[in-house]
Formats: C-alpha cells, structure tokens, sequence
C-alpha cells in the first residue's frame, strides 16, 4: 500500500510511517529517561 500526497505529488510507504513511528517511540522514551534522572522520578523507569 502507498500513500499519496496530493500537493507534491510524493509517494509515502507504510515502511516509511513504521519508522517514524518507532522513531517517535523511542524518542519519547528517551525523553522519560533524560527526565527521569533529572528530576529524580524512578516511579516510571522502563
């Protein structure tokens, strides 16, 4: 399946929305640790 964008006309893949999701995902979970250990919360540690 491909995805489509109708203004310039770029060709989008579900591999390509994979990797930015997991991309996200692991950005976010960095960001939980770097807060982690600057605040000092333990409670949420993965």
């Amino acid at each position: 399946m491909v995805l489509r964008s109708h203004k310039d006309e770029g060709v989008v893949t579900l591999e390509m929305v994979k990797n930015l999701i997991e991309a996200i995902e692991g950005i976010a979970k960095d960001r939980r640790k770097i807060d982690n250990v600057m605040f000092g919360d333990d409670s949420d540690e993965l």
